[in-house]
């Protein structure tokens, strides 16, 4: 998703067929993520889902508007659109997995001093 707002997407759109979840916590996840999506990129996502959820989510992850489950509806919101970039658009995982080799540098040290309390 990031890639698509570093090349000027000012809103997201999700389309989806959330039917093969069935009526599993599956849906409801689907929108969350669709909220964190929402909030790495500071953009408005508009979700359509023919038997799922769909909404509408502000930048901050903020459900303003959804329908319910396997219930046809039809939904109409004004957003916000933005051109902001945020750190995590522009870094993406980067800060993950630098944390994920800090704690395995530490993981590896610790196992070491146990063999060898001399070395490091």
């Amino acid at each position: 998703m990031a890639k698509y707002v570093k090349k000027g997407a000012q809103f997201i759109a999700i389309i989806t067929n959330d039917g093969w979840w069935g009526n599993t916590s599956g849906k409801d996840q689907h929108l969350q993520y669709a909220k964190l999506r929402a909030i790495e990129n500071r953009r408005w996502v508009a979700r359509s889902a023919n038997t799922g959820i769909s909404g509408f989510i502000n930048q901050r992850g903020d459900i303003v508007q959804q329908t319910k489950w396997w219930e046809p509806a039809a939904l109409n919101q004004e957003i916000n659109l933005s051109e902001e970039i945020t750190t995590y658009t522009k870094v993406g995982d980067i800060a993950a997995y630098l944390g994920l080799a800090i704690a395995l540098g530490g993981f590896l040290i610790i196992i070491v001093r146990k063999r060898d309390p001399r070395l490091l």
